[in-house]
């Protein structure tokens, strides 16, 4: 068989200038590394270098598949790689599984491991660099990646203000040679009287050399001498510090950082805003058992952040009872026993003493205040207890007297999930005045998130349930978050664009959602319990990384119950406070139980789905596309390998059987249209014999029979151009009676 492929040193001269236009894409992104070690970069030159000496060798697929494979693995081992090969290998695949977890259930592949960012970096350059030189060397064609990579040149000088005019110039000369080169090739596989040889190739290459070296000399001196003072590269932070205008005026203060801790100066800032864990003791506490540290609760949302309502307040002195007798725990005379309360006695002793008016932190409703303990013995200390919304407050004025610590009794709700989820009534106007507030301009799709994710529920309590279990699932854990962009909810921000946030971002979302299905919620600022002293029992440090918020949900016969959608917390069991965990075993509730979960599930399936919805019409179409292509390249295989064989006769010709082979999916056709042949016809007898109405098709099945014959029977050996005209021949024949 007769090849006519380029020889193999010039497929490597053809090389080289490929080798320069990778270099261009990747020597301008090595200021913005920020460091003096390049060995990312060595590596993918190196790497590059590789790939590309391979490519000239033109080996199949089937050898070149795994040495691509070992290529691309070494590099990574290269730039990821720690330790013994085998073993980190065996660690990444125990990552890798929780990677793909991660992206299934939230979508956000910016949040995999560093590694598999990394390896699919390398894999899909490997991919660019086997594409380009193969599209050259096949098809002697760069246009696309010619123009991709002056595109990419100026957008690294227009977004960036990397200087690239010497880069360009570069780019050009290497692309003037590369595509000089190409065209020798076009040239000699279009000629058939073998001139083409090792001299001719070697006049071309030097004269498109000096040629190019001629231009890019002249225009970067014609660059120099109008160019007064070439600009200095500029470093990552640099190229960050440009959008910094931008979020300022986007974000506002979203780019500062905050301390966590209990704000009592009652200027509530938008929410948001990125929080670092505080680490001081905050107050000692004394309790039976761990509690939430209840604060403050508050009723109204706008949007951005939550205030309270006018309060409705009694001053009390010091001792003193919150709760008169004949009041349940929320001030109201008790409508059903439907929940007990177990009061506990507990001490809290601020590590600085309050110098400012502050609320009494406790397990629940304050029942009574004992103590109060003061710098000045003398004065008598008052309280202000808001019955609505279950608090009570110290009034302090300019620091006198300051409060050391206090005693308290609190109200602890004992409440059975079964008793909540049968509970029934009608809620007081009051409550639902206060506790069923809405921005008038939520985004419908919240309200509509909330419909889809308590639709299967029969209960109040179910429907709590199911917002807190989705609310755990289905979104991240982190504090470092940023205030919504002016204009935007920040319950509509948190549930559907940035998915992640703290406390503040989850328990506004349960009550937004709850709210917007009719059930009174308020929201709670406090303390979680805390960290137990080993040394004494029933003794509690809260730090100021303790502050928290949750939710209090009202039930009709049981007042308000603490829910915590927050991952990660959970409301102390001892307590005998609800969680969504608490599940009693067996019966009804278990199958219950099972339906809200799979619900949950379907729920946050269809959730990605809602923000993801144009990429997974994409894979959708893909995926139809491609079983489609998958189904007609299996019944046309025949034709598709004839279709191959043409295309590479270009390169390497077929000899006779070859040809003769090539013939079959024409034949084939030929019979499922018309029929077997009889027996004792001839070829040109058979095809004469047919009834073909097309004046041409009927000429080229002719002409096919007699070529055949001619290459089935003949002693010469068939031409080049008679035998590509054959195989064209074949493959209209096949088409058209596919």
């Amino acid at each position: 068989m007769e090849t006519r492929t380029d020889p193999l040193l010039y497929r490597l001269m053809i090389s080289l200038p490929f080798m320069g236009l990778f270099a261009e894409w990747l020597i301008p992104l090595r200021p913005l590394t920020g460091s003096s070690d390049d060995g990312f970069m060595t590596t993918l030159l190196w790497l590059t270098a590789l790939l590309l000496l391979w490519g000239i060798l033109l080996a199949r697929w089937t050898l070149t598949f795994p040495v691509y494979v070992v290529l691309v693995g070494a590099a990574w081992y290269n730039i990821s790689g720690e330790g013994q090969p085998l073993a980190w290998l065996i660690s990444w695949i125990s990552q890798c599984r929780d990677d793909i977890l991660l992206v299934l259930s939230t979508g956000r592949f910016a949040e995999t491991s560093s590694e598999i960012r990394t390896l699919i970096l390398i894999a899909g350059w490997s991919l660019l660099v086997y594409s380009v030189q193969s599209l050259a060397l096949s098809r002697r064609s760069i246009f696309l990646f010619a123009a991709a990579t002056l595109l990419y040149l100026i957008c690294l000088e227009t977004l960036l203000g990397i200087p690239i005019y010497a880069d360009m110039i570069r780019t050009c000369g290497l692309l003037l040679l590369l595509q000089g080169m190409l065209h020798l090739s076009g040239l000699r596989e279009s000629d058939s009287s073998g001139r083409f040889d090792g001299k001719v190739y070697g006049t071309w290459i030097v004269s498109l050399s000096l040629l190019s070296i001629l231009i890019l000399g002249g225009s970067w001196g014609l660059g120099y001498a109008a160019e007064a003072k070439p600009p200095g590269r500029i470093s990552l932070e640099q190229a960050a510090g440009k959008l910094e205008s931008w979020v300022r005026d986007n974000y506002g203060d979203a780019s500062a950082a905050a301390v966590t801790g209990y704000n009592l100066s009652g200027d509530d800032q938008d929410m948001g805003m990125p929080l670092s864990q505080g680490g001081r003791l905050y107050f000692e506490a004394e309790s039976p058992v761990p509690t939430y540290w209840r604060g403050e609760t508050l009723s109204i949302y706008d949007g951005r952040k939550w205030t309270g309502q006018e309060a409705d307040s009694r001053t009390l002195f010091i001792p003193g009872a919150v709760r008169p007798e004949g009041e349940d725990s929320e001030g109201e005379e008790p409508a059903a026993p439907m929940t007990e309360y177990r009061t506990v006695t507990q001490q809290i002793m601020f590590t600085r003493p309050m110098t400012e008016s502050f609320p009494l932190f406790a397990g629940g409703p304050i029942a009574e205040v004992l103590d109060l303990e003061s710098s000045r013995k003398s004065v008598s200390l008052t309280v202000i207890a808001d019955k609505d919304a279950g608090t009570v407050k110290v009034p302090l004025a300019s620091g006198v007297p300051e409060v050391n610590g206090y005693r308290i009794r609190a109200d602890i709700p004992a409440v059975d999930p079964q008793l909540l989820r049968e509970e029934a009534g009608a809620d007081p106007a009051q409550v639902k005045d206060e506790y069923l507030q809405l921005p008038d301009k939520l985004p419908e799709r919240v309200k509509q998130l909330a419909d889809r994710i308590t639709s299967a529920s029969l209960t109040r309590y179910d429907a709590v349930v199911a917002v807190e279990d989705y609310l755990k699932t289905y979104y991240a854990y982190t504090m470092d978050t940023r205030v919504p962009p002016q204009g935007e909810d920040f319950v509509d921000d948190f549930l559907f664009t940035i998915r992640k946030g703290y406390c503040n971002h989850f328990s506004t979302a349960m009550a937004v959602l709850l709210r917007s299905e009719g059930i009174p919620t308020r929201y709670v600022r406090g303390f979680a319990p805390g960290k137990e002293d080993s040394g004494h029992p029933g003794r509690y440090q809260i730090s100021e990384g303790d502050a928290h918020a949750w939710v209090e949900v009202y039930f009709p016969g049981s007042g308000w119950i603490p829910f915590d959608p927050t991952p990660g917390f959970a409301l102390p069991s001892d307590s005998g406070t609800v969680q969504a965990q608490d599940v009693q075993s067996g019966g009804t509730w278990d199958l219950a139980r099972v339906a809200l979960q799979v619900k949950s599930i379907t729920l946050g399936i269809t959730a990605f789905l809602a923000t993801h919805v144009w990429t997974m019409v994409g894979a959708f179409v893909t995926a139809l596309l491609l079983a489609a292509a998958i189904r007609y390249a299996w019944m046309y295989r025949g034709l598709i390998w004839l279709w191959c064989l043409v295309y590479l006769s270009r390169r390497v010709f077929p000899g006779k059987e070859q040809l003769l082979r090539a013939a079959l999916p024409a034949w084939s056709s030929i019979m499922r249209r018309y029929g077997a042949a009889p027996p004792g016809a001839t070829v040109r007898e058979y095809v004469q014999s047919l009834q073909i109405d097309d004046e041409m098709m009927r000429k080229e099945m002719y002409d096919f029979a007699a070529e055949w014959e001619k290459i089935a029977y003949g002693q010469v050996p068939v031409s080049r151009s008679q035998g590509s005209a054959f195989l064209r021949r074949c493959l209209l024949i096949a088409g058209r009676l596919a």
